[in-house]
This record gives C-alpha cells, structure tokens and sequence, in this order.
C-alpha cells in the first residue's frame, strides 16, 4: 500500500488526481493540505477520506511515501525543494519550473537523494500516442500540435509554459532530441498574449515542428510521426491512423472509454507508483523530461525577444 499526500486541492487535483488516488486499490490517502482547509475538508468528505487536513509542514511531517503537488507552478520549487529535503517521493504537475536552473537544481537534488521527482507529462501515457511511438520507434520527422478557441489570460511565457509545453514534450519524448538542438520560431503577440506559435527543433536525424494557436476554430490536437516508411497520426488522443508500406489501419476508442484513460492520466498515476522502488527507471523523473524543459525554455525566449 502507497501512503500518498497532496498539496493543493485545486482543479486538476479535484478532477483527475483525487478521483484516481481514492479510488486506487493500492493507494491510501494520508494527508491534504490547502490554502483553503474548507475545500480540502470538503473533498476529504466527498471522497470519504481519513486524511489529515492540514499546512504543508503537518503534511511533510506524516511521511507520506509520495506526495502529488498540485499547486501554483510558482510554489513548485519551494514545495518540491521541502518535500525532496524530508525525504519524501513527488509528482508535481507540469512544468517542473518556467526557471531553468531551478529544473536543474530539483533534478540534481532528487538524484542525489535517491528520490523519484516525477513531472505530470501525462500525454506520454495515453494510449493513442503511446501506440504511435511503438508504430514508428526510430522516427525522423515529428509534428506536434495543440490548438485552442480561445486565448489564455496568462502571459506569453506562461501559455508556453502551461500550454504549448504539451506538444514540445511529445516532440522531445517520441525522437532523439540532444541538448544542443538547434530551435527556431516564430509568435504572435498581440498585447501580451501569445495568439499563435511555431517552432522547428533540428538534431541530427530527427526534425520536430511544435505549433499551437488560441484561435482555432475547435479544440483540436494532432501528432504525426513518420520514418521507416512508417506514418503514424493521432487526432485529438482518441484516434490514430498507421500507415506501413501503402496499408492503412485505424484504431479509436469507443464512446464510453474514460476520459483519464485517453488523456493519459490513469496511465502515469499507475507507473509512478510502480517507479517508487526505481526511481530511475520512471519515464517522467525530472531527469527525463530535462530536455523538454530546456526546449521550452529557448521558446521561450523566442516569444519574449529576449
């Protein structure tokens, strides 16, 4: 049984991370803590939880074997940092940090201490994608888009940070992308948000194209990979088209799949907890998803001129 403990009860944690934990066989909630103690209470209630309801230190001091982190991104460093320091395992949602040296500095610290730090990066996990990576494992060209209808309050930084960020990660995930990637693009900006993206990500063998606009007509998602005479494309994480030699097959969910399913969620749930005992071996450890970050971090400077 894995003792778990969350920090932040907001949206993502009420609608897939609580959900989940309650209902996992192998999972006993110890501990919430909230900036607001009602809401927590609450969910504790909802979810019929003999939970500790308390600050992040009262947390930290119930040892719990991992705690999932889903609080502001510009808590995470602090919280992560605390939780690393007792001794503890952590999911914290994406993006580790929009400060790459603190990325750096949380991953060294996790590997140094022999702990899992695992990054929410739960479209690695869905399974259309995951069957288009098996389709085309060696790929030499990858297009990853996520479009949305409307724009994001947040800034330029922060949409690539919490938005974009998506498609650079399966870009990153899917080929061989080193640390000395050479990454161009391009934004658009229009009084302080970021209204549409592109950016080409070039390494030896393998070309990415990440691309995102907040002013789609639906919100649509598609990645495309090919090599090998292979082609693989996944439309919005519940179809993919694989294409071998001249022969289509198609695959899609059906209509009463569960939608944490699809998006990957229950998927990474179940292999953090397995990846306790090996925190190396984790797909998501902050160690493998660096490059995502320091992908973001250029197109990020990109978007900004600076």
């Amino acid at each position: 049984m894995n003792r778990v403990g969350i920090i932040g009860t907001g949206d993502i944690a009420h609608k897939v991370y609580l959900p989940l934990l309650a209902d996992h066989p192998e999972v006993e909630i110890v501990a919430l803590a909230s900036r607001t103690r009602s809401k927590a209470e609450a969910l504790a209630r909802h979810y019929r939880l003999k939970a500790l309801i308390g600050t992040v230190d009262e947390v930290l001091r119930v040892r719990p074997d991992v705690i999932f982190i889903h609080a502001s991104t510009s808590s995470h460093f602090e919280l992560v940092q605390a939780c690393l320091e007792s001794g503890i395992h952590v999911y914290v949602d994406k993006p580790l940090s929009m400060d790459l040296e603190h990325t750096h500095r949380l991953e060294q610290q996790a590997k140094a201490a022999g702990l899992l730090l695992a990054v929410g990066f739960n479209r690695r996990f869905a399974p259309m994608i995951r069957a288009a990576v098996l389709a085309v494992p060696n790929p030499t060209i990858a297009i990853s888009e996520k479009h949305r209808m409307s724009r994001l309050r947040s800034s330029p930084i922060e949409t690539v940070y919490n938005d974009l960020i998506h498609a650079i990660d399966l870009a990153c995930w899917a080929g061989s992308i080193p640390p000395d990637a050479i990454v161009q693009g391009s934004g658009i900006v229009d009084g302080n948000k970021l209204r549409s993206m592109t950016a080409l990500v070039s390494a030896l063998g393998y070309h990415a194209q990440v691309a995102m606009t907040r002013e789609a007509g639906n919100d649509t998602e598609r990645f495309f990979l090919a090599g090998s005479n292979t082609s693989a494309t996944v439309f919005d994480l519940d179809s993919v088209v694989v294409q071998q030699d001249g022969v289509t097959t198609q695959r899609r969910f059906g209509g009463w799949d569960n939608v944490l399913l699809r998006r990957g969620f229950v998927g990474i749930v179940n292999h953090v907890l397995e990846s306790l005992t090996s925190p190396g071996e984790c797909h998501v450890s902050a160690t493998a998803v660096l490059q995502t970050h320091r992908v973001a971090a250029q197109i990020a400077r990109i978007v900004t001129g600076r």
